[in-house]
């Protein structure tokens, strides 16, 4: 998961392994409870008095609706929404200057408060699945690896799989690269289609050389 600097200051700044220990049962009671839970009056009250009004149902600028965010922290676009309000209180952003803003401590304890449990999060996420996501190979890629592995620089079969998946333009995210029943089968009759033609290819290249008949005639010795 891809962070802002701001975010990767949140996830290492905080290393006391009991604070870890108590943000992750904090963090667990609250998977998949709203701001509504009475396990965050901190967090309800801050984003009460001065969210709500630009991020709530009805509102919702910027696509964010505060009152109906959960906290489900497991899910990554869930935790990546509660990064992105971490970050702009943490820079100032928001609220926006012409609006009411927040006593000094009253936003270090909002953040401090979502702060631990997104690290516990982070952290047993990435015990559980490493930093980075599992993926596949793209349809190039593939490609490259049968024209390397078949000794065949002259295979085309890029354009015989499904378009691979983009996450911010790239097509080379494991969060993007999903697999299917489908995707599966179109690699496997591709590796087919790979093989007979390195076969056939393979087969021409050895064929016998043609045949030629050349007669020679032996001239008699001169007699002496």
């Amino acid at each position: 998961m891809n962070l802002p600097q701001s975010s990767f200051a949140l996830l290492y700044s905080l290393r006391n392994p009991v604070v870890c220990v108590v943000s992750f049962v904090i963090m667990s009671l609250g998977l998949s409870r709203t701001l509504a839970a009475d396990e965050f009056p901190v967090v309800r009250s801050f984003v009460q008095q001065y969210c709500v009004e630009c991020h709530d149902t009805e509102t919702k600028k910027g696509g964010l609706d505060l009152t109906a965010l959960k906290w489900g922290l497991q899910d990554a676009k869930t935790f990546g929404q509660w990064v992105k309000v971490y970050d702009r209180v943490h820079d100032g952003e928001m609220p926006p200057k012409k609006k009411t803003q927040p006593p000094a401590n009253e936003a270090q304890a909002f953040l401090k408060n979502i702060a631990e449990p997104m690290i516990a999060s982070d952290r047993e996420r990435e015990m559980r699945e490493g930093r980075a996501t599992l993926r596949r190979l793209n349809r190039y890629e593939y490609e490259n690896t049968l024209r390397d592995l078949l000794d065949a620089p002259w295979l085309q079969v890029s354009q015989m799989l499904p378009e691979d998946g983009e996450s911010h333009r790239f097509n080379k995210s494991g969060d993007a690269l999903d697999v299917s029943h489908v995707q599966m089968a179109r690699y496997l009759a591709v590796a087919d289609y790979a093989l007979r033609q390195r076969w056939r290819r393979t087969s021409r290249d050895r064929r016998p050389p043609r045949c030629a008949t050349t007669r020679a005639t032996r001239r008699p010795s001169p007699a002496r």
